[in-house]
């Protein structure tokens, strides 16, 4: 377990880059961004549930200096979402599948000053209420970005992986997920070295086009 929150700090700090997302999507704004369905079935991570917007915001800011370069949960009041008690303020994130969100909670190493988190299922019930969200590619019988499996398959394409590939097995973790303001993907891609798997390259893939990726073997050859 370790290993893998190291993995995901490493790739931050090597400071692979997100992208705007350019496919055509129903719910978004101008700049691209996929916005929260209302009134449908949504999942949130709630990091916390105070009684003022000052006290989710020392919070959250304390959450933020934990994850460092990504980004912390947001801020929403408890009346924008279903099912949760007036005049409090959240600390949240939204998701699609509840997979995801408990991919969430696990995320980054547990700290005990931060209240423990849970997974509710509930509704947005305002449009203009939005916090990070991590959307499933496909929702509704509507494709929005690439999927986990597409993505695979294009890793598996560069010759450098068919290769190690063809020589024995090969794992891929995936390290991250498209999300509000970086839609893309972040893939660990590991060999085996003796009885065990070791790191072989990160790998970032844009969500809305597999060719636009960016790997940390070709970022450092570079420098």
């Amino acid at each position: 377990m370790r290993r893998y929150f190291f993995s995901i700090g490493f790739i931050f700090l090597l400071g692979f880059w997100g992208l705007s997302l350019q496919a055509s999507l129903t719910q978004k704004t101008a700049d691209g961004e996929i916005l929260i369905p209302v009134n449908a079935p949504l999942y949130v991570v709630v990091k916390g549930m105070f009684d003022t917007k000052q006290e989710a915001e020392k919070t959250r800011a304390f959450i933020q200096q934990l994850l460092v370069k990504t980004q912390a949960d947001g801020m929403i009041e408890s009346s924008k979402l279903a099912g949760f008690p007036p005049n409090k303020w959240l600390l949240a994130s939204a998701f699609d599948s509840e997979s995801k969100a408990k991919w969430w909670m696990l995320f980054g190493d547990r700290n005990p000053k931060l209240p423990r988190p849970r997974i509710k299922k509930t509704q947005l019930l305002e449009a203009s209420a939005q916090i990070p969200y991590f959307p499933d590619p496909v929702r509704d019988g509507e494709q929005r970005f690439f999927t986990e499996e597409e993505v695979v398959a294009r890793i598996h394409q560069f010759p450098d992986v068919k290769a190690l590939k063809q020589k024995g097995s090969i794992k891929l973790v995936f390290l991250s997920f498209p999300r509000t303001h970086k839609y893309f993907y972040e893939v660990e891609v590991m060999k085996p070295e003796g009885s065990k798997f070791v790191a072989y390259d990160f790998i970032s893939v844009f969500a809305g086009n597999l060719n636009k990726y960016s790997r940390m073997m070709e970022n450092m050859a570079k420098k």
